[in-house]
């Protein structure tokens, strides 16, 4: 069964958040109506179910009266800056890797999305579809992410860099004449997705910006349970979602999310076990934190249960495991 579970990586909604933040915007007042709040910013690699991204974006745009959220994201975001992901392609060589690897590592930004080069000659064209249901979230969404695709190509190609032809899923995008020289670009409206048309000698332009070397990252985010786990790992310790909450968040049946699990040979309450294990042991490094507290914050009914579960898990209490650490 092919997966349509979408998840968005959180550092790159990090510096829309930053340049609200910046202006006065009161974030946490949003944050506060969806589970986004819930999030642990704080983790490397944290992942955002779609549908939690696309509720915020919305709520976010209507308690600040913006219309467009991209151009916020656009003042603030460096590609050295988001992750993994941002930092790897920015050290690429020439703008033809830069695009290559950027396809060939989207999942790990946000999985809904399909990116595409095509050589034709003396012009090229690059492409971004969405592949989820249109929304306005999904709008936003699509915009942030021409923006993400726009910085890469002035990144490399100099600030004032604009393509020939743009292509846009709108009727009108009354925002983008701050990002390019429009009196320089045929611009054409309606179209399924953004595309951008370019002189093909400018994918060997070299990239300027390099200044060492960066591994790339781990290609992940391909089956049902590799996105389950981001998403249960990026939780904040004290909320584990239910096999509920991810049938809302992929907008599926229950059954179907046993199902897709089932084809791998697991079980949702393995992949919750397996988070609650990894939480437990991040915390038990740290001394400050009582084992009472560790159990109430991983959800056990008393200590009793924790130690239990523990054991299991190390063939030792945790009072044990952490005087091991100690020694």
């Amino acid at each position: 069964m092919k997966t349509n579970y979408h998840v968005y990586n959180q550092s790159f909604l990090t510096p829309l958040l930053q340049g609200f933040s910046k202006s006065g915007a009161n974030i946490n007042t949003t944050a506060s109506k969806s589970l986004i709040k819930k999030i642990d910013f704080e983790r490397e690699g944290a992942y955002i179910p779609m549908s939690i991204l696309y509720e915020f974006l919305i709520n976010l745009s209507e308690d600040h009266d913006v219309n467009n959220l991209a151009n916020e994201f656009y003042m603030q975001m460096n590609f050295n800056e988001l992750g993994e992901y941002g930092e790897f392609i920015s050290q690429c060589n020439d703008m033809l890797t830069v695009i290559l690897d950027g396809i060939r590592y989207e999942s790990i930004f946000q999985t809904n999305t399909r990116m595409n080069l095509e050589v034709k000659g003396p012009m090229t064209r690059f492409s971004q579809m969405h592949i989820d249901p249109n929304s306005k979230g999904r709008e936003f969404a699509e915009d942030i992410a021409f923006i993400m695709a726009l910085k890469g190509f002035k990144m490399v190609l100099g600030k004032d860099w604009n393509p020939k032809i743009l292509h846009v899923p709108r009727t009108s995008v009354n925002w983008i004449d701050r990002l390019i020289d429009v009196r320089k670009v045929n611009i054409t409206y309606s179209n399924p997705y953004y595309a951008w048309d370019f002189d093909s000698k400018w994918l060997y332009s070299k990239n300027h910006t390099t200044s060492k070397d960066v591994a790339a990252p781990l290609i992940s985010n391909s089956t049902t349970s590799e996105r389950i786990i981001k998403i249960l790992d990026s939780f904040k310790t004290g909320y584990f979602p239910t096999l509920v909450d991810f049938s809302d968040f992929f907008n599926v049946s229950q059954r179907t999310v046993v199902r897709s699990l089932q084809q791998e040979g697991l079980k949702y309450s393995a992949l919750l076990e397996r988070s609650l294990f990894k939480k437990s042991l991040e915390m038990i490094n740290d001394e400050s934190i009582s084992i009472n507290e560790i159990s109430d914050s991983i959800g056990y009914a008393n200590a009793q249960n924790f130690i239990r579960a523990f054991k299991k898990w190390t063939n030792t209490t945790p009072n044990e495991y952490r005087k091991l650490l100690i020694a």
